[in-house]
């Protein structure tokens, strides 16, 4: 099992839908599609779908990003 395998199953297992930092997210499908990562600047991230309105990023109303769970444990 490599690490990014490790780090998809840790997510799981406590509930989370992806990784985030301060410059993209990525979900578990898509995982960790940036060269060379996930970083150390990634967090636990919960999925959440952007309202009329709401921009973060490169996403929009409509769009599924990827915020950081500032609440719980991060990896």
């Amino acid at each position: 099992m490599d690490v990014i395998e490790i780090v998809k199953t840790w997510l799981k297992e406590n509930n989370f839908d992806g990784l985030c930092n301060a410059e993209c997210g990525c979900g578990l499908k898509d995982f960790a599609p940036c060269d060379g990562g996930p970083y150390w600047t990634c967090e636990s991230a919960i999925a959440r779908v952007l309202g009329p309105g709401e921009r973060i990023g490169e996403c929009g109303p409509g769009d599924t990003c990827y915020e950081a769970n500032k609440s719980g444990p991060t990896i």
